[in-house]
């Protein structure tokens, strides 16, 4: 009887460890899959939104269910109709470029709506396009954020945009001239800040929109090529220290056995 609590304290603590270690089954937040594409190539301060995409099957798992793309050319004239800024996903990553003689942002967004052809601008008076109806997700169930990986060879600045039900928040996330090669970096909830409205990042558990915005204070930048893979949940703090917990046990419990 005695062996028996002992295995059975054993295995109460390797299950408790498989439980709290199993990642989450949303660990991803978007697989980015299923092809879409804009590129503008006139700087008609029009922009270019290209199709909008549903999650599931080929297209993978997508926050919110629904993903679009917008690019928008904001320089120079001269090289209108050859040089371009385009925003894409395609080949499980995002990505962003501008050729030379060009310069200008994009976007890509998950808002869980259908295409509204309404940018987001953050120069001069910030223009927030999009929509906010419903709830697409719970932001804080990834953890305390992402762990993103991409490559660059231009440096140069990203935005993120996170609507809740009464306030749009941002977080700066710097990128690096990583000479093409990949690194990893994180994008943490706690470095978001309120940008319009009024609450805290405590509202993320009711996510209305989530948008990247590349170079969105169009610095001339100069030819780009950035790309980004599917970004990865973060576990809490709280949550690894269970797992340490889980590991004493186990190891008290084998300590026993011995």
């Amino acid at each position: 009887m005695t062996i028996f609590f002992k295995s059975s304290a054993i295995a109460a603590a390797v299950l408790g460890l498989a439980a709290i270690a199993a990642p989450a089954t949303a660990a991803v937040f978007d697989e980015f899959k299923g092809g879409q594409s804009a590129s503008d190539d006139t700087t008609d301060a029009a922009g270019v939104f290209g199709s909008q995409v549903m999650g599931g099957g080929a297209n993978g798992f997508i926050f919110g269910n629904y993903r679009e793309v917008y690019s928008f050319k904001a320089g120079t004239p001269a090289g209108d109709g050859f040089s371009e800024v385009t925003a894409a996903v395609f080949g499980g990553r995002a990505r962003f470029s501008s050729d030379d003689d060009s310069f200008g942002y994009g976007i890509i967004r998950w808002d869980g709506a259908a295409q509204t052809g309404v940018p987001t601008t953050l120069q001069g008076t910030p223009a927030f396009g999009a929509s906010t109806t419903t709830m697409i997700g719970d932001l804080l169930s990834y953890g305390s954020g992402f762990r993103v990986t991409y490559n660059s060879d231009a440096a140069f600045d990203i935005e993120i945009l996170v609507y809740t039900e009464n306030g749009v928040f941002i977080a700066g996330q710097p990128v690096s001239d990583t000479n093409n090669l990949d690194v990893t970096d994180t994008v943490l909830f706690s470095e978001f800040v309120l940008f319009d409205g009024t609450g805290t990042t405590a509202d993320f558990t009711d996510t209305r929109a989530v948008e990247v915005i590349f170079n969105g204070q169009l610095v001339n930048v100069g030819r780009l090529d950035m790309n980004i893979a599917p970004p990865v949940s973060i576990p809490e703090p709280a949550s690894l220290g269970l797992v340490g917990l889980a590991l004493l046990g186990l190891g008290a419990a084998r300590r026993r056995k011995a």
